[in-house]
């Protein structure tokens, strides 16, 4: 990946090898394949699933705020980070309309929005 960036197929496989040591890092060459190929399910589930448990980290923060103002700015941001990963997951449902784990993700990011 490192000596062809471009290379499409590199990047994700790079990404998937490093996502659980460094999803940040992971994150950030799911974006750039996005960049280049919006349609691609790969990136789209994967960004969508970072997004997610960046998503709920935050709630889980909201919850053990003590202060009411930290628990509902926390929450927002919840929302605007599931808000950033229902385009991508719409896409891949478009893309695999049957596919499990786009339904599985598409349906939690229904129920967070909702709960808002």
């Amino acid at each position: 990946y490192k000596n062809n960036p471009t290379d499409t197929y590199a990047a994700l496989y790079y990404a998937e090898l490093i996502g659980s040591e460094k999803p940040d890092d992971a994150a950030a060459i799911f974006r750039e394949v996005l960049k280049r190929e919006p349609n691609n399910l790969f990136a789209n589930v994967n960004y969508a699933q970072y997004l997610i448990t960046r998503g709920n980290e935050k709630i889980t923060a909201a919850n053990e705020a003590k202060a009411p103002s930290d628990n509902q700015r926390l929450l927002r941001e919840a929302n605007a980070i599931f808000t950033e990963a229902l385009p991508l997951l719409e896409r891949a449902h478009e893309a695999a309309p049957k596919n499990f784990d786009v339904l599985d993700a598409l349906w939690k990011i229904a129920v967070k929005l909702n709960d808002e």
